[in-house]
Parts: structure tokens; sequence; C-alpha cells
């Protein structure tokens, strides 16, 4: 029986780095030569957890999570979508500082199978361009909107240089809303290897949810860390013009 969970978690979509120090690379220049990450591991590593977070960044929300994994000095992997920033910019930083990683989750959130390949790679860029206007490190993972993909979508991540990630586990924190789904559905399912999906704008209940469910994992042996941490590698391309991000921000 663990065989074949083994088995069935190695068979989804996920790719991730794991457990490295995170090493946030000064911002170049715009129009500068930058590096990209290194080829990333596929799953999380034996007797480890990645926990995710979608959708961020929030003002008041976000804040909320980053305190509580603080608080257990727990790494995790926000995917953020860009329409956000520049507004919760600063957000980037303070997710940053904390030895999370930052990875992109698409522009406006939007289902990509929907979109013409054009588009697609319109919503990929852009989310791509702000993320490393706002300081971060180029992302090298991305998880489409609501899991969804299609031939195109595979494509142009792999253009762009980004692995896709999905997850393993649901929390169904969208779908509860409450603390006592979200903490009875992560628990059910979650053991060591998973990718376990959250959302920062259902903190109000992670606020509550969230340390019983680090806890109880902790309790079982279980690790956590960020996927996808950026590390020196070859390069990759360059940063975006000033032009292209002024004309992202002005829309």
């Amino acid at each position: 029986m663990a065989g074949d969970r083994s088995t069935g978690r190695r068979s989804r979509l996920i790719a991730g780095s794991v457990f490295v120090a995170l090493l946030v690379l000064p911002f170049p220049a715009f129009g500068q030569e930058i590096t990209g990450p290194a080829p990333l591991v596929i799953d999380p590593p034996p007797g480890t957890i990645a926990l995710t977070f979608d959708d961020g960044p929030f003002d008041v929300l976000t804040p909320l999570i980053l305190e509580i994994l603080d608080r257990y000095d727990i790494k995790a992997t926000f995917f953020i979508s860009t329409y956000r920033l520049p507004h919760n910019a600063d957000l980037i930083q303070e997710i940053l500082a904390d030895g999370h990683s930052v990875q992109s989750h698409g522009h406006h959130h939007d289902r990509l199978p929907n979109k013409t390949r054009s588009e697609i790679v319109e919503e990929v860029q852009t989310s791509i361009d702000l993320i490393e206007a706002a300081g971060a490190p180029r992302p090298s993972c991305f998880r489409p909107p609501y899991g969804a993909t299609n031939e195109d979508v595979f494509s142009v991540a792999d253009e762009l240089g980004l692995e896709i990630v999905l997850w393993t586990v649901n929390s169904a924190d969208t779908f509860y809303q409450e603390p006592d789904g979200i903490i009875e559905s992560t628990l059910a399912l979650a053991a060591a290897g998973d990718v376990v999906l959250m959302h920062d704008h259902w903190a109000s209940a992670l606020e509550i949810a969230l340390p019983i469910v680090i806890e109880s994992l902790l309790e079982r042996g279980v690790g956590f860390g960020p996927m996808c941490v950026p590390v020196p590698g070859e390069p990759k391309g360059v940063a975006p013009s000033l032009s292209r991000v002024m004309s992202l921000l002005a829309g």
C-alpha cells in the first residue's frame, strides 16, 4: 500500500527543488544579464512536506501566514498572482526576507487553456517580469491557476524555462473556508513527500488551522521546506527592460 502511494505521488505532475538555503541575489539593472536557477529536483526528499500558498500576496492576510511559519521556523513556497503587484510588492520582500520561495501563479488568475498561445505567453511573462521588478529572483516554477493545463501551457512554460508545479494534497481551504474542514482534509492525506496546496486569502481560517496542521505533522516526524529555491546557475536571459516594467505598472 505504501509502495502504491509512493509510486502514485511520483507520477503526479510536480517539480521542485528542496531545502537549500535561499540565496537572494541583488536584482540586476534593467537589461543586464541575470542568472537562473540550477536544475530542479523532482519531489521533496524523504521525510519532508512542501507547504505552498497560492493567490497572494494580500496586505493583511499574507502576514498572518508569515507569522505562523516564522513561529515554527518553517519555510514555504508562495505562488504569486501578480495582478496584486505592485501594490503589495513590499510583501514580496517580506516573504523573501523570511527565507521563503517566491514563484509564479500567472498574472490574472485566468484558466489558461481557454487562451491562445500568445495570450498564455503574455500572462506568464508578465508574471515573471513583475516578480523580478518587485526585487525577487526570476521564478523557476509556475503553477497554472486552477491547475489547468494543456499542450500550450506546457510548451510556454518550457519555452520560458519554468517547471510546472501542481500539488498532491489539497487542503480544500477554498471549499471549507473554516478551520475544521481544512485540518481534517489535510491531515487525512498529507505524508512525507507531499506538496500541500493552501491559499493566502483564507488566512483567517488558516490562522487556526495551520498551526494544528504543522504541529500534527511535526509529531509524525515530518519536516518542511520550500520548493523551487533559486540558486546561481547558467545565465537565463536579461532582466526586464525599464520600458517593459513601466508599461506593466501603468496597466
